[in-house]
């Protein structure tokens, strides 16, 4: 398994179609590599074991291992990077193999293939490599709890400045109160109320530290609705009020 917990290194990155009858070269690499398969299957052994990887799954060929195609492959269409990677037991592993959702992967593969061919530097091509990881993490790693929160998420994301209630978060997900509560706090260690509050006492310290707005129009931009309600929460949270903290922090 491929530790998520370092950064690997990128390399190189191509797309590559084989033709009807073409079997996987033979070889014996230095560097890892990632095979990300859209169509077709991709047929070799590794190391005297047959490995298939079908349209829709992602496969990881560690270095020192050998490659040979000794039956064709069925004409896959797959996107291939090279990496140097590490794979010491760590907290966040990433398996060998798995399914991946190649419809939220392709744009990054384009993306990637852009930067490459335009010899960006390895920074920009990295910062896209470590994309397509957490994606295939994600993937690998889903449950409905998860899912469940990243909904959540996403319309708390989008209603910042008003005040959501737990009823009106079940009826945009599908589930009962207490469902959300569970599974938001499964995930993230904190009720859907608290997450809120953590987000909107962010904004409000950085509204505070890097503009100039009054703040009651703070408080107002960050969905606490009056200058009252920052000024309980700040005094909770931060132990001063929203100008003492201001000053403390600018």
């Amino acid at each position: 398994m491929l530790s998520m917990d370092s950064l690997p290194t990128y390399r190189f990155s191509s797309f590559r179609y084989f033709d009807k009858g073409e079997h996987h070269m033979e070889r014996t690499f230095r560097e890892d590599v990632l095979l990300l398969v859209m169509d077709g299957v991709l047929r070799f052994h590794e190391d005297g074991t047959p490995v298939e990887v079908g349209s829709g799954e992602f496969y990881i060929q560690r270095h020192g291992l050998h490659q040979v195609g000794i039956e064709e492959s069925d004409t896959p269409k797959y996107f291939y990077i090279h990496f140097i990677g590490g794979f010491t037991p760590s907290k966040h592993m990433l398996p060998i193999r798995g399914k991946a959702n190649m419809a939220a992967l392709f744009p990054l593969m384009q993306q990637l293939e852009t930067l490459r061919v335009s010899d960006a530097p390895a920074v920009q091509k990295n910062a896209v490599f470590y994309q397509i990881l957490s994606e295939l993490y994600n993937t690998v790693n889903a449950s409905p709890t998860r899912e469940l929160t990243m909904k959540v998420l996403a319309i708390v994301s989008k209603n910042m400045r008003r005040t959501l209630t737990l009823d009106e978060l079940a009826n945009a997900c599908g589930y009962s109160r207490n469902h959300i509560i569970h599974a938001f706090k499964r995930e993230t260690g904190m009720t859907p109320y608290a997450y809120i509050l953590s987000l909107r006492l962010e904004a409000a310290k950085n509204l505070l530290r890097n503009s100039q707005l009054p703040v009651e129009q703070i408080a107002a931009e960050c969905g606490f609705g009056s200058y009252i309600n920052l000024y309980k929460e700040f005094k909770k949270h931060e132990h001063c009020s929203p100008a003492k903290w201001r000053s403390e922090n600018t």
